[in-house]
């Protein structure tokens, strides 16, 4: 493996696990905010 394909690798698993950490983060708000209102 080239070094470019290696730095370009690691950003693209790097913009996949912020893009799912924040998607999960505003999924459980979205989720948890409806549970309570469901719960009530």
């Amino acid at each position: 493996m080239s070094p470019t394909r290696m730095y370009f690798g690691a950003i693209l698993i790097l913009l996949s696990i912020i893009i799912s950490e924040t998607g999960w983060n505003l999924f459980k708000k979205e989720h948890l905010s409806r549970g309570k209102v469901d719960q009530m």
